[in-house]
């Protein structure tokens, strides 16, 4: 209901927020970065799937925050180890990341509207997710063996 939907919103909010700050104290050093981006996205994914795995077993929505709480965690920490370079390359860096986020929102949406009515829908749209941070662990893996 209402308060699952709302519990669920803050947490993962108050996760996001958490792994933005952790990444913002920056507690490993400046080479490590991509490296920590690469597991970044692997927490998240697990936290995506691990939510898709309970709101398959039929619990309430109280057993649906831990993966909540990784999934914005990892996000955070993604999302502020790429800041950096998103602003030092000025505006036009900002152009695609905003592009590709209004892309996944929609097709998520798209796949939730589409896929199966009820919650077969929602499944298939985090299953998106879950992909979407598998590749971007991925990407990051391919930068990183770039880069030495």
């Amino acid at each position: 209901g209402t308060l699952g939907t709302l519990a669920s919103l803050l947490t993962l909010t108050g996760a996001f927020a958490v792994g933005y700050a952790i990444a913002r104290w920056q507690l490993w050093p400046a080479h490590y970065s991509v490296r920590v981006s690469c597991y970044a996205f692997v927490l998240s994914a697990m936290g995506w799937l691990m939510l898709l795995v309970l709101w398959n077993s039929g619990h309430g929505w109280l057993s649906q925050i831990p993966g909540i709480a990784f999934g914005g965690l990892g996000a955070g920490i993604v999302w502020k180890n790429n800041a950096t370079a998103r602003y030092s390359s000025g505006m036009m860096a900002n152009i695609p990341m905003t592009t590709g986020i209004v892309i996944i929102i929609l097709a998520t949406l798209l796949t939730n509207h589409y896929a199966d009515s009820g919650k077969g829908g929602f499944v298939y749209a985090l299953a998106v997710l879950v992909d979407l941070a598998l590749l971007g662990a991925v990407l990051v893996k391919i930068r990183q063996q770039e880069m030495s």
